[in-house]
């Protein structure tokens, strides 16, 4: 495996700007009607928590003789820089998502008359509730929002995975604790049964039915998820281990749990990662070193980081630039009665060059600048005037 730098892993960066780029295309296909048989989305957002699972425990062991996992203050300073790393460009997306809330809204269920749903003739199981009150505001602020089926899921953007991801790193701590006395088995075990126990309490998405304690509109409860984050966990855990004797255990535990009621395109993102993170010679000891080896190259490229760099802002806004863009083509006779692959293409041009227009001159500072005020009043005006 190549790095960069310390606690950068360029392969890494690329498989997470194509799965930002995968959850575009889908919801744009889905907007649009366009008919394309594109895997969920939902999937590359699970190989998110893989990816998030492997850095932290990457990044954590690499710290580890200067910020000893033992001393409360290493944990500490490993929730400010997870949080200052996902809230304030959230903050930004959420104010608008807020603020404009009740015209995004009508905008989507303008496009929605003419491009339908695949859902829309289901009976729909929605515990949404969208007002802009202090309660809908302080939960989202306080990424607390994921406990109350309520608010899990009541907007456009697809924060429901940051309320997991904050959770995740909440008890990161409490697994660091299982890996550094090995307790290997303990933490799939935990995890399983939690998957195992919470999917028979609680129902998920609102095309399915509410169970014993109710239903949520995403798994916005670790306890739903926790397995994917445990994959990336033990993929790490392993890389760290490689000349122990638990190095092998490990592979196969991560791999076994990828497969274990997973989809197969999450199973083979992980068996990608678990190839990546070996040297070249064990590759060519199964084969496969030129595979691995393009698949290595083409995902650390530097189109490749590029698009990794861009990856949250193009997950966070790109239902927000979505929404106006395909309520225009849906009011626009030459390319709304064109075939579903001309509808989609329009759609991705004008969201995607939006999306990077607005993170490359607004938001890429990462911080409540003057770009980014800016950017958040361009985007605010886009979203209205659009729907005009």
């Amino acid at each position: 495996m190549r790095i960069a730098r310390p606690g950068n892993v360029p392969f890494i960066d690329g498989l997470r700007g194509l799965m930002a780029i995968w959850v575009f295309v889908f919801h744009a296909n889905i907007a649009v009607a366009g008919g394309i048989p594109i895997p969920s989305g939902a999937t590359a957002v699970d190989i998110f928590m893989l990816i998030s699972g492997f850095l932290m425990v990457y990044q954590c062991r690499g710290r580890q003789s200067r910020e000893p996992w033992g001393a409360p203050v290493t944990w500490l300073r490993f929730l400010m820089r997870r949080f200052f790393r996902l809230a304030p460009l959230y903050y930004v997306a959420l104010t608008i998502a807020l603020f404009c809330g009740s015209r995004l809204w009508a905008m989507q269920q303008e496009m929605e008359t003419v491009f339908r749903l695949p859902w829309a003739d289901l009976p729909l199981n929605d515990p949404s509730k969208r007002d802009l009150t202090a309660t809908n505001i302080l939960l989202h602020i306080s990424f607390l929002y994921g406990f109350f089926p309520a608010y899990a899921s009541n907007n456009l953007l697809p924060d429901w995975s940051l309320a997991l991801e904050m959770q995740f790193y909440a008890m990161f701590p409490f697994i660091a604790l299982l890996l550094k006395r090995a307790r290997y088995a303990w933490l799939v075990t935990a995890g399983t049964i939690s998957v195992l126990v919470s999917s028979k309490l609680f129902g998920v998405y609102i095309t399915g039915q509410p169970k014993l304690l109710g239903l949520f509109p995403q798994p916005t409860i670790l306890a739903l998820k926790i397995n994917c984050f445990v994959v990336g966990i033990l993929i790490a855990e392993a890389y760290h281990c490689r000349a122990e004797p638990s190095y092998v255990p490990l592979l196969v535990a991560a791999i076994a749990l990828a497969f274990y009621n997973q989809a197969l395109l999450f199973s083979i993102a992980a068996v990608c990662v678990v190839l990546l993170t070996m040297e070249r010679a064990t590759w060519s000891s199964f084969g496969v070193g030129l595979i691995v080896d393009v698949t290595d190259k083409l995902l650390s490229s530097r189109i490749a980081k590029h698009a990794g760099d861009m990856s949250y802002g193009i997950y966070l806004f790109h239902m927000l630039l979505l929404v106006p863009t395909v309520n225009v083509i849906s009011q626009y006779a030459p390319i709304r009665d064109s075939s579903g692959y001309v509808r989609l293409a329009s759609a991705l041009v004008i969201a995607g060059v939006g999306t990077y227009l607005v993170h490359s001159y607004a938001l890429n500072s990462g911080a409540l600048s003057g770009n980014m005020r800016k950017g958040t009043v361009s985007l605010t005006i886009w979203c209205i005037v659009s729907g005009a």
